[in-house]
């Protein structure tokens, strides 16, 4: 590979395998860290083109937004909006509101004048605080202003995702407790969010420490030491690591759990601000000397804690900081400086207090400090130098752990835990976590006759205790009761919390369920279970209650024998219970039902029959009745009620509603002022507008500009968004056509000599057609021709006619070239026929063999015995219309036939069908073609064997040897033709990759062996669609590292195995197993055809051939399946991993689903066809793809090609034998006793290797099906006996799908870099030429075989590059004659768009040949040229990564072509040295 100039780099990959990588279309998740002054947002999406984490930016480009909410002159202000004003307007901008949720009054109150809030509280119903915004009138709730915050943190991440994002989840400090925890959830469903958890801030925090470390070998304690704006606390985590089972292997899983957290609710960086405050409004008072005090100006403490603010921060970095206010108060202007020595002097007694928290977890844990193995320090604050070196000071160490990011980490750690709890993200790289409740919860019972004890009064959950957590409690009671939750008091209560209760419910139903059972016999007194749960989110609930009754009653049951006298005694243990939903009433009414069902039949029985005895048994039963829960709760701690929180949804809809109106307005106003000033340069500068338009014109439309614009600085600064739109639009409509008249002069004449420079080539597409494509009807030829002049006559006409007028468009052109391209293409389409078969005369004899099975003749014609008529021939699904019999026939021959040869064609089919009738033929056994032996030129000629000598030196010509498939022919040489020595120009690269892995890996490993790649390849991948949710979310994972997934198999690893030592005596072993199993093999007896492939990789005999009819799907496949049958069928559909949408049978699928939706309708879904997708050759497939996300790729790819629906998917290779154990048990599962498999696929796609390893896996011995990488390897339907038990069957079916496969190697990977302008040649098969882009990167990856050379340089020389160094450098893979059958070489130009350049955004696939992965930030215009019969795709990208290096300019050519080259110029040099030496000689005999 190489390296292109600078600019636009593309980055070229090749590796050793064909890679591929999945990323479906997948929702997006978010995290959110609230703050008391910022907002964080993350978001996690695995959409292609964009990174799987990352942080939202703002509007103002910024990573962390201000969580203040404004009220001003009507309208709602939310993030940097509002912070842009809070130094004028203090009082309308509300921030803290966070710290606001769940406090009464009085704590709110307190909150704010500590922080110089000018806010107007007021106290709601419950006792919480309020505000009452500019207006005067209206009050939001803390609750509804945090919605407004977190609705606009939920907007930036769908800004940044370009996808709805409703799934979040939210930090929270350590220290909130069940009132803010619970408020912040409903706020953030006011804000329409589906909190899938709330999380620690120290959890989080803790996830994005360890995602990236391994403890497999050492577990540490860490201490996660934050100081944010209003709180600081130290949380002690432990990181361990345990082994389980991953693709069948042990692997090591890190996990952490939280020990303890401790922390100060009222110490954090804003208290380090107020100091400076203070200390400045000081000395501003005694500036001004009047007596006057700075603390009564909200307007001038606004001002002044932002600029103390940014003092602080330049503290941080330097020892003396300025500050300078302007206009602070009364005009006057305020500046000052201070040093950090003083600032550390003002906060003197906020160092110590620093320390507490720290100091807490260790005496707590009864750790030391030696026994910690790092402090990490996370939070703004944790910045300050004095707090540091204090920390510093107390561990005893030089340096503190800063390796997260102190604002960022806790919003990156939770975004993956959100990515975990989300059903539609699956991330690879796990990491467990165990979290604990921060305060401890106690319950107490009450109520009449409630004895107080040990169990009204109880620890439900200790502190620390994990989460997430069900539990209940059962209490003997019988009356209704009261139950309350409250803190811990052995521990502290949260902020502002004064009363250690805040939950109180009643449970009420017990008295009377307990009254309806008293008469009933009682085995034990009635009991209530109560249920709890302690969420994620860390809010315990009481979920339900219920009642729990034991009764005892005698039941007559029927005496079965005299040993039952002996054993009555366990019948007590019989109980049965009611289902939960039912109410007491409906208990009692089922249990006397439920009596009289078990003691009427005995009774009857006992009279009706006099050898049945019964007799009366005790029988317990347990009933329980659910009883009625209403949480009492109130107070500031409580939610919204339900009518309260329906007005708040409301009115945040209506101010939504109000912003989307003020954006909108906003838009069009800048639209319209921006076309105004645009349009008015343009008149005014560019020349060319006076070409196309009359000065009136221009003069009108300049008068409409200034107009409007004089109207949009007067009357029309508070217009309407229609206003705006209007205004526009009329004035579009003056200058639209004026800009299209202008367009038009460069436009028309590009599309006239695009139009022109097509015809030109046209006349060569139809030489083209002559010489390559005879078969094509010469009146479809001429009918392009005729269409090409028409459409140069309208050219011409048109071009003089618009030299005084104008007459047409380029869009006209365009579409008229566009209508012949197709035409053209629709005719080059044309498939080349296959010749009929043509009958004998009748009166002509036919051999015995020939006439047999003639019941299956393929044209549907009766079999010439009179009197006789087989079974097909009634099965009108079978033998099919006259009308079908008459196309059938009618097919063009593209041969003549001779008598004679006419006279041998076989009455009945030429392949088989897979009846039992076949089997009575002789079939090859490697294609399914009914072979003869009277007629070479005719299909399926074979010769009968020969007795011949086994010696070796008798088999040169007559005799049978080991690998003559038996057939036997005179051996031919194959003369090399070409311009390099050693180089077959017609031929394959004499290069085989595949080749050397086998040699290596016959050596490195036992016979029967499994390679070990890293995966456990018979694991089950066949994951239901319906399962798979629930196996995401069974997991907490990350995304795959590299080196974990697919093909582990590099090029160390084989190195490692070619090195390995193996014993001669294993070795000789080896080699004789595999002579053995060869001679096995290759010792029957196949067809003509078939040697030809399995020895020479080509069909030499093109005549016979020819004759092979086309293969008819419909009827011999989908027709059987779709008859009734005692077991559904089950159609096994095999694709090509590393060409997945060139190897896919779309006709087989197209045939299969149409069939499948009238089924639909008649069948049940049971008897249905089962479809398993086997996307094979996965060991070509790179390391850093997990086969879950193949999975879903594959899913996804298969859904686009017209296969919605799949049973299962399985991934496999069947050369290295990966999951192909558990793929045959699978099909055999499917497919029961009886069933029918079918095994259908495109050309290439490893249909026939499958089979053979589904044989060898088996231990059957069957004759191994013909392999080749050449069309229709596989004629007839073959019947694969022994793979499956009983009497089910399995089929082997011809190709239906042929696409041109012309390399199959393993790859290399590189980068190179490039600039608009440049080209990459992929050995003479394709070329990616970057014409234009609106970025400066393009990364541009390239997946093409090894043996496939690669040339980078510039699009102007690049056909000379081609033709110079076509079969020579950029060596096409199949051979330079076979390119000639690929079609005309043409250009397909493509426009691509992509977010991000770390990873790849688009795929452009070339069938069979490889392709382009392109990723960048912006878009872009390619083209790409290649051959006209190869398909080319559009599609999401397979492989996310770029190359690991760069690659510089010029050729990277593979050793088989370089060593070449090498030698022929090696040869060349000799050969002129000779001639001149010759010539030196010549000149000194003359002298």
């Amino acid at each position: 590979m190489s390296r292109f100039a600078a600019g636009i780099r593309i980055l070229l990959v090749l590796v050793s395998t064909f890679s591929l990588l999945l990323i479906p279309s997948e929702p997006a998740v978010s995290s959110i860290d609230l703050g008391s002054e910022w907002m964080k947002v993350a978001v996690v999406n695995l959409m292609p083109g964009q990174s799987p984490i990352s942080i939202a930016i703002n509007e103002m480009s910024k990573r962390k937004s201000p969580a203040v909410v404004a009220f001003h002159g009507g309208n709602r202000l939310v993030g940097e909006e509002a912070a842009g004003i809070v130094a004028r307007y203090p009082d309308k901008v509300y921030s803290f509101v966070r710290d606001m949720i769940g406090k009464p009054y009085k704590n709110a109150k307190d909150l704010t004048s500590s922080l110089y809030l000018p806010y107007d509280l007021v106290e709601d119903s419950r006792g919480a605080a309020g505000i009452r915004i500019d207006d005067g009138v209206t009050v939001y709730t803390a609750e509804e202003l945090l919605a407004m915050v977190l609705s606009y943190g939920i907007t930036l991440a769908e800004s940044h995702a370009t996808v709805p994002v409703k799934d979040a989840v939210i930090s929270v400090p350590p220290y909130f407790g069940q009132a803010e925890r619970r408020g912040i959830l409903q706020a953030a469903q006011l804000a329409g969010i589906n909190v899938l958890s709330l999380i620690n801030e120290h959890a989080g925090a803790a996830l994005q420490y360890g995602i990236d470390k391994d403890f497999a070998n050492e577990s540490r304690h860490v201490i996660l030491y934050d100081m944010g704006s209003t709180s600081t606390y130290a949380a002690l985590v432990y990181f361990s690591a345990y082994n389980t089972k991953e693709f069948g292997k042990t692997v090591s899983v890190n996990q952490f759990q939280v020990k303890d957290v401790r922390w100060d609710a009222k110490l954090g960086g804003q208290d380090l601000e107020l100091r400076l405050v203070e200390y400045f409004a000081d000395e501003f008072n005694k500036q001004l000397g009047n007596g006057f005090d700075l603390r009564t100006s909200p307007k001038a403490m606004g001002k002044l804690k932002k600029q103390v603010k940014r003092t602080k921060e330049i503290l941080s970095a330097n020892t003396v900081a300025p500050i300078s206010v302007e206009s602070i108060y009364d005009d006057l202007d305020f500046r000052s400086t201070i040093s950090r020595e003083k600032f550390e002097e003002l906060c003197a007694d906020l160092w110590e207090r620093a320390l507490v928290p720290l100091k807490e977890v260790l005496r707590n844990s009864g750790l030391k400090i030696d026994d910690i193995y790092a402090v990490e320090l996370i939070g703004g604050a944790t910045r300050v130098p004095k707090l540091q070196a204090k920390l510093q000071e107390f561990l005893g160490r030089n340096d503190l752990d800063k390796h997260l990011d102190a604002d960022e980490a806790i919003v990156l750690g939770a975004s993956l835990h959100a990515a975990n709890l989300s059903d539609g993200i699956k991330l690879n790289r796990r990491l467990g976590m165990i979290d604990g409740s921060s305060y401890g919860f106690v319950l107490q019972l009450d109520g009449p006759d409630l004895l107080k004890d040990e169990n009204t009064d109880v620890l439900l959950i200790p502190r620390m205790k994990k989460m997430p957590i069900k539990l209940f409690r059962s209490i003997k009671h019988n009356k209704d009761f009261e139950a309350s939750l409250s803190y811990d008091k052995a521990n502290e209560l949260p902020p502002g919390v004064l009363s250690s209760k805040f939950a109180q419910y009643s449970v009420l139903g017990l008295t009377e369920t307990s009254e309806k059972y008293a008469a009933r016999n009682l085995s034990s007194p009635i009991k209530a279970n109560l249920h709890f749960s302690l969420s994620r989110s860390g809010v315990i609930s009481l979920d339900r209650a219920e009642a729990v009754i034991e009764i005892t009653e005698w039941v007559e049951v029927p005496r079965r024998n005299t040993t039952l006298e002996n054993n009555t005694t366990d019948s007590f243990n019989v109980s049965t219970e009611t289902s939960p939903g039912n109410t007491s009433q409906g208990n009692a009414e089922s249990l006397s039902s439920d009596d009289d069902a078990d003691i009427s039949p005995n009774a009857t029985n006992g009279k009706q029959d006099n050898d049945i005895i019964t007799e009366k048994i005790l029988k317990k039963k347990t009933f329980r009745v659910p009883l009625k829960v209403v949480e009492k709760s109130s107070g500031p701690g409580s939610v919204l009620s339900k009518d309260s929180f329906s007005e708040a949804k409301i009115r945040l809809g209506a101010l939504d509603k109000k912003d989307a109106e003020r954006r909108r307005t906003a838009e069009l106003k800048n639209s319209l002022e921006e076309y105004i000033y645009s349009t008015r340069e343009k008149i005014e500068d560019n020349a060319e507008v006076g070409k196309v338009s009359s000065e009136e014109e221009r003069s009108f439309f300049v008068e409409k500009l200034s107009e409007v614009q004089e109207w949009l600085y007067t009357d029309g600064e508070d217009a309407s968004a229609s206003e705006f739109k209007e205004r526009l639009e009329s004035l579009k409509a003056i200058g639209d056509p004026i800009f299209f008249r202008l367009n038009e002069l460069t436009a028309r004449p590009l599309a006239c000599e695009h139009a022109r420079l097509y015809l030109n080539d046209l006349q060569k597409i139809v030489n083209n057609w002559e010489m390559n494509k005879p078969w094509l009807p010469k009146d479809k030829t001429e009918e392009v021709l005729s269409e090409a002049e028409k459409l140069r006559n309208w050219l011409e006409g048109k071009e003089e006619q618009q030299k005084s007028t104008p007459i047409f468009e380029s869009e006209e052109v365009y579409q008229k070239a566009a209508k012949l391209q197709d035409k053209v293409a629709s005719v080059n389409r044309i498939p080349k026929p296959k010749p009929k078969i043509e009958k004998p005369p009748k009166e002509e004899p036919v051999s015995q063999e020939n006439s047999t099975g003639t019941s299956n003749n393929t044209s549907g014609e009766p079999t010439p015995e009179a009197g006789h008529t087989t079974q097909d021939s009634v099965d009108s699904s079978h033998a099919g219309t006259d009308q079908e019999r008459a196309a059938h026939d009618d097919r063009p021959s593209s041969c003549s036939l001779s008598a004679s040869a006419k006279s041998l064609i076989p009455k009945g089919p030429v392949f088989s069908e897979g009846r039992e009738e076949d089997e009575r033929r002789l079939v090859c056994p490697g294609c399914g073609i009914f072979m003869q032996d009277t007629d070479p030129d005719l299909p399926g000629y074979y010769r009968k064997k020969v007795v011949a000598p086994r010696k070796e030196e008798e088999n040169h010509f007559g005799g049978l040897s080991s690998d003559s498939d038996g057939f036997l022919e005179e051996e031919e040489e194959e003369e090399k033709e070409g311009g390099i020595d050693g180089l077959a120009s017609g031929s394959d690269l004499e290069f085989d990759m595949d080749d050397l892995s086998d040699r290596i890996l016959m050596e490195g490993a036992k016979e029967g062996e499994a390679v070990d790649d890293g995966i456990d390849w018979d694991l089950d991948w066949d994951i239901e669609e319906d399962d798979e949710e629930d196996n995401l979310r069974k997991e907490l994972d990350g995304f795959a590292p590299a080196g974990v997934g697919y093909g582990n198999n590099t090029e160390e690893t084989l190195e490692k195995r070619k090195k390995e030592k193996v014993s001669k005596s294993e070795k000789k072993r080896r080699m004789k197993e595999v002579k053995r199993r060869d001679t096995e093999e290759d010792s029957v007896t196949v067809c003509a055809r078939c040697h030809s492939l399995r020895n020479y990789g080509q069909v030499k005999n093109q005549k016979a051939d020819n004759l092979i009819p086309d293969f008819d799907f419909d009827r011999l496949v989908t027709s059987r399946l779709m008859k009734p049958a005692t077991s559904a069928p089950v159609v096994v559909m095999v694709v090509d991993c590393v060409d997945f949408d060139g190897s896919f049978p779309k006709r087989a699928v197209k045939s299969l689903f149409k069939a499948l939706e009238g089924g639909n309708r008649h069948y049940k879904p049971s008897k249905l066809p089962k479809l398993v997708l086997v996307a094979t050759k996965v060991d070509l497939l790179p390391s850093q793809i997990s086969p879950t996300r193949l999975d879903r790729w594959v899913r996804n790819r298969a859904k686009a090609a017209g296969a919605p629906k799949l049973n299962a998917i399985y991934l496999v290779s069947a050369r290295k034998d990966l999951g192909v154990k558990n793929l045959i048990s699978r099909i055999k599962e499917s497919a029961g006793p009886r069933g029918n498999v079918w095994v259908i696929g495109a050309q290439n796609a490893g249909k026939s290797t499958l089979i053979n390893a589904f044989a060898k896996r088996e231990g059957v011995k069957t004759t191994r099906l013909t392999e080749a990488a050449v069309p229709g390897t596989t004629l007839g339907i073959l019947r694969i006996p022994g793979i499956l038990p009983a009497k089910a069957k399995m089929y082997d079916t011809p190709v239906l799908d042929l696409h041109t496969v012309v390399s199959e190697k393993h790859l290399l990977d590189g980068d190179s870099v490039a600039d608009v302008g440049q080209t990459a040649h992929v050995g003479s098969l394709m070329r990616l030429d970057l014409t234009q882009a609106s970025v400066e990167t393009i990364y541009v990856t390239i997946w093409a075989s090894s043996n496939v050379s690669l040339h980078m340089g510039k699009t102007d020389n690049a056909d000379e590059i081609r033709t110079k160094h076509f079969g020579i450098r950029l060596q096409p893979p199949i051979g330079q004659d076979r390119v000639a059958e690929l079609g005309a070489w043409r250009q397909r130009e493509m426009k691509v768009s992509g977010n991000s350049w770390d990873v790849n955004s688009i795929d452009i696939a070339v069938s069979g040949v490889g392709w382009f992965s392109l990723g960048l930030k912006g878009e872009a215009t390619v083209v790409l040229w290649t051959f006209d019969g190869i398909e080319v795709t559009q599609r999401e990208p397979l492989v996310l990564d770029r190359a690991p290096f760069l690659e510089r300019p010029g050729f990277l050519l593979p050793k088989a072509i370089s060593d070449a080259i090498g030698k022929q110029s090696r040869m060349e040099a000799e050969k002129e040295k000779m001639r001149e030496e010759q010539t030196d000689f010549l000149l000194n005999a003359s002298i």
